[in-house]
Formats: C-alpha cells, structure tokens, sequence
C-alpha cells in the first residue's frame, strides 16, 4: 500500500472517529428537544380545548389535593399522577399550600395547569411556556 493510500485511509478513518464522537452526544439531545416540544404542544392543545364542566373538574380535583396537603413536604412531584391523567401526558403534579400545578413539561421550559385557590376562589391558568400563560377561569368579561 502506497504512503498517499495510507494517509487517505488514516484521514478517513480520523474523520469517522470524530464525527461519531460528536454524532454521540447529539441524538439524546435531539431527542430531548423532540419529546419536551411535542410535550408542550400536546399540553397547548389540551388546554385550549377545555369547556366550563371541565375546568370545574379540574377544580374539584384541586380541592381534594389541597385539603391533604403536608407545608412540610416537597412541593415538586409531591403526587403520583393517576392514569387519567397519564393519558393526557401530565407527567408530574406539584402540590403547593394555594395551589396544585399538573406538569407536562418541566425543566428547560414549563407547562402546566395550574389550579389556585384565591380569596374570591379558584383561578385557572393556562401556562404555555415560561413566557406566555393565560387566565382560563374565571372567564374575563372579553370572551
């Protein structure tokens, strides 16, 4: 084998070292990104498309955590989450002492509903990522 085939070969090989070194690290992180996106649309979706008899569903939920929960213990996936909820993606539910928050996605960016108990009762809050929510109930007077 002639030196200008062996550097080729060498080269080759070089190349397919790095790019594989660097190919590793890449997939989970595609992955990652992949799954949180398709977390948070799936969360989007669910959210907009919640009626009036719903969110009183999810409110009376609310309140049955709430009447149980410890000051004490760690707020963050402080329940499991039930399989009806399993279905609908939620992957973990933080219960606070004013508030419980039923997270698809959570980490680098959030979203989540979140049910909190007021002085004038519950409000509902659609949070989409960390930068946008919106109130779902009570209804404004604009919808």
């Amino acid at each position: 084998m002639s030196w200008n085939r062996r550097i080729k070969v060498a080269v080759i090989l070089a190349s397919l070292i790095l790019a594989s070194l660097l190919l590793v690290p890449l997939v989970p992180t595609v992955f990652l990104f992949y799954s949180m996106t398709s977390g948070m649309h799936t969360g989007q979706r669910y959210m907009d498309s919640l009626t009036d008899v719903e969110i009183q569903r999810w409110i009376d939920r609310t309140k049955d955590y709430l009447a149980h929960v410890d000051p004490n213990e760690y707020p963050i996936d402080a329940r499991p989450v039930p399989s009806d909820l399993e279905t609908l993606d939620i992957r973990r539910i933080d219960l606070w002492p004013d508030r419980v928050v039923y997270v698809w996605v959570g980490g680098l960016d959030h979203t989540a509903l979140i049910v909190r108990k007021t002085d004038r009762g519950y409000m509902v809050v659609a949070q989409y990522n960390d930068y946008h929510s919106r109130v779902i109930w009570p209804k404004s007077t604009n919808e």
